[in-house]
Formats: structure tokens, C-alpha cells, sequence
């Protein structure tokens, strides 16, 4: 992934989390809903560098010291999604393994 791609993966994001806080703010009261963001997966599709000194140099920045499974990220829209999280609201959450 090349640098300008990077800077348009910020900036959709960004405006992701803008758009839900104006859609928070407009509508406190009417729903509930959170934003989440996921780190890098650990997938047989996802492409996380060409070489492994790469992948073992992004897995060495994560706290946790590992990468997030499909399983990690689900758990967390399932809980959103769910009655036991019926008084979160316009949360942004990462799923970044500490990152």
C-alpha cells in the first residue's frame, strides 16, 4: 500500500467518524449506533505486506502481539448490535489490539 493510499484510507475514515457524529447529533435520542474500526486481520485474503520482516515488523507494533481474527471484530459488531449494549451510542470503537 503506497503512502497516497494510506492518506485516502485516513481520510475515508475520517469522514466516516464525522458523519456518525452528525448523525449522533442529530438524532440523540431516536438511536443507537456505534462506529467501528478494525486493525489489520488476520486472514487468508488479506494482503498485510509482501515481505514477512514487514508483517513481523506491523505484528511487533501491536500490544496484544498478535493480529486480529474475523472472530475478534465480529464479537464486537455483535455486542454493538445486541440489547447489552442498548446505552452505547455514538461510540467509535478500534479494534486494534492496543494500538
Amino acid at each position: 500500500m503506497t503512502r497516497s493510499d494510506r492518506k485516502v484510507l485516513q481520510d475515508l475514515k475520517q469522514e466516516v467518524i464525522e458523519t456518525a457524529k452528525t448523525i449522533f447529533e442529530e438524532n440523540l435520542a431516536k438511536l443507537t449506533f456505534g462506529v467501528v474500526s478494525a486493525g489489520i486481520p488476520s486472514t487468508d485474503h488479506a494482503v498485510i505486506t509482501p515481505s514477512d520482516s514487514a508483517r513481523q515488523e506491523k505484528l511487533h507494533n501491536i500490544p496484544l502481539g498478535r493480529f486480529a481474527t474475523p472472530d475478534d471484530i465480529a464479537n464486537v459488531v455483535v455486542l454493538l448490535v445486541s440489547d447489552e449494549s442498548r446505552h452505547v451510542s455514538g461510540e467509535f470503537i478500534k479494534i486494534t489490539g492496543g494500538k
